[in-house]
């Protein structure tokens, strides 16, 4: 079933994928918007990942932020100062911790990738869990859902496909050989998920899995004029350079 998802329906597809603390989902395509994407990588020059010495200030970040910078570099632990705070400047430079006005740094996932979620809740019959479940992570951490449902079993459901019409889930039917979507739901544009830190998580999970199929040399489909949208000459000046990297 994984793979005709994958092939049929999405960017990227997850197994078992959390909704939150106590919920998992049976299967979760994750939709890369490729500007985006790509915007990401231009603009912070990052297709690597966090660097495997930067871990702990990065947990004590995402942790404990808010924090002045004098607290936060004192909490990593570090046996050398100054690799607490390279990390830290690492941090800020690719738009992980964010500075208020008092001074304070507030964590952050830098731009997200993901344009929607859809969940999909494997059932062999039991509809109505399915449709309850199917529900629930959609508020959670989707822009839209499916049960998916035994062929040989599904009539049960199809009797009663106005209660997914009214919760506007959508309805498959699996068979060995096939997927069929038997009612699909209506786009709810601007509606915004629940557990927007298992959201963001999803999207750093899948920025990183598309930096590693997709490497940065195909950054030559951003637009020359994308320069001009920023106003600071000194940022634009950066991003230039980064494309004439990347394409390089």
């Amino acid at each position: 079933m994984g793979e005709r998802l994958k092939d049929d329906f999405t960017t990227y597809l997850y197994h078992e994928q959390r909704a939150g603390a106590r919920s998992r989902v049976d299967f979760v395509a994750a939709h890369v918007d490729l500007d985006r994407a790509w915007k990401r990588v231009v603009t912070y020059g990052n297709d690597e990942g966090l660097p495997r010495e930067y871990h702990r200030t990065y947990d004590t970040a995402r942790h404990n932020c808010p924090l002045p910078v004098e607290e936060l570099l004192e909490r990593p632990y570090y046996e050398e100062e100054e690799t607490a705070l390279e990390a830290f400047e690492w941090l800020v430079d690719n738009n992980y911790l964010l500075e208020d006005s008092d001074g304070w740094y507030h964590f952050n996932y830098p731009n997200t990738v993901i344009s929607g979620v859809t969940v999909y809740e494997l059932k062999m019959h039991k509809w109505q869990d399915g449709l309850d479940q199917a529900t629930t992570y959609k508020k959670m951490i989707g822009t839209e859902a499916y049960v998916v449902i035994d062929a040989n079993r599904i009539g049960p459901a199809i009797t009663n496909l106005d209660e997914f019409k009214q919760k506007n889930v959508g309805l498959m039917a699996l068979t060995r050989n096939s997927l069929e979507k038997l009612y699909e739901p209506t786009p709810e544009p601007g509606r915004t998920p629940r557990s927007s830190d298992e959201l963001l998580r999803l999207s750093e999970r899948t920025f990183w899995k598309f930096i590693e199929e997709n490497p940065p040399g195909d950054a030559e489909r951003q637009a020359e004029d994308e320069i001009g949208q920023f106003q600071n000459p000194y940022k634009a000046r950066r991003i230039a350079d980064r494309i004439d990297e990347v394409r390089e």
